[in-house]
């Protein structure tokens, strides 16, 4: 005898269908990374006032606070000094540009495998450069990009460094000055290489995660400098909203705006989106007014980034 089907309402409320995870969409793999951000249960500290300013002007200029600073604020006296030489050693002063300090950071976190940091580097090289290709070559092979001799001596220096650091001779230092670095220009070298082998081991050692935002960061060709183009994803209006249903983040528009491609898309939600380079992720409060800003944003066409 025939089973009578069930009925369209039943089918919708069947709660063992409902309950179903292969019936769900799968959640980002990445995005988990930013809430189990070591292997270690270390309870975070109460952050200074200074760390609190310092979290904040992290969120302002990348969107974001990095996981590295959030797995040190279990303890305050190693945050702070984590930062104050981090910064030091990255932003002060010195006979190598920002971008070449970030290519020995991706360039020895590729020789040691680190997750967090090939990860972290690639994206901040393929920001400054404005090449994404010179980003990916960093953390997959530097012997195949096309680098000018100043650069591939640095490089092969750090690796030296990294790998077999008991071979450094005065060569290696001699070397280094023909190709135009300076005696401290080499203390920065090595200072920059030694700090990310560092950082390398300690990633690796509590399985430190990236923060997801930084896979989409910066991987798109800059065409037009410096004038403001609008890169519009192949990613219809109207799929908008669904999309944002299914991720808590998803890519919206990207607006480069400066020699170094730094974007923003200004809305009037509470929930401002993050600014990061080439792309702004909106958050699911905003999909309302970006449909219908969509439309009214002036863009140069020439720039398309399929990132769906």
């Amino acid at each position: 005898m025939r089973r009578p089907a069930k009925s369209v309402a039943r089918r919708r409320t069947d709660p063992a269908k409902q309950a179903d995870p292969r019936r769900r969409r799968p959640a980002s793999v990445a995005a988990m990374d930013d809430d189990e951000i070591t292997a270690l249960k270390l309870k975070p500290a109460e952050l200074t006032s200074d760390m609190i300013d310092y979290f904040e002007l992290c969120k302002e200029k990348l969107g974001f606070v990095p996981n590295v600073l959030k797995a040190f604020a279990f303890d305050m006296a190693k945050l702070e000094a984590f930062v104050e030489y981090r910064n030091d050693l990255m932003h002060s002063e010195s006979g190598l540009s920002k971008l070449e300090r970030e290519m020995i950071a991706a360039v020895v976190s590729a020789q040691n495998r680190c997750y967090y940091c090939i990860t972290a580097h690639g994206a901040s090289v393929r920001y400054l450069s404005g090449e994404p290709v010179l980003g990916e070559q960093m953390v997959m092979n530097y012997r195949a990009a096309r680098l000018n001799k100043r650069q591939r001596a640095m490089l092969d220096f750090a690796v030296k460094l990294t790998v077999e650091p008991w071979l450094i001779e005065e060569s290696d230092r001699e070397r280094l000055r023909k190709a135009g670095f300076s005696d401290r220009d080499i203390w920065d070298i090595a200072a920059v290489a030694a700090f990310y082998n560092m950082t390398n081991r300690l990633a690796s050692a509590t399985d430190m995660r990236p923060n997801s935002q930084y896979h989409a960061q910066a991987r798109w060709q800059r065409l037009l400098d410096p004038l403001a183009v609008v890169t519009i994803p192949i990613c219809a209006a109207l799929d908008l909203k669904r999309r944002a249903r299914d991720c808590d983040q998803f890519v919206g528009i990207a607006v480069t705006v400066s020699s170094v491609g730094s974007a923003r898309f200004h809305t009037n939600s509470d929930r401002r989106p993050a600014r990061v380079a080439g792309l702004v992720y909106f958050s699911s409060s905003a999909v309302s007014e970006v449909t219908t800003r969509l439309l009214s944003v002036p863009f140069m066409l020439g720039n398309v980034l399929l990132s769906t």
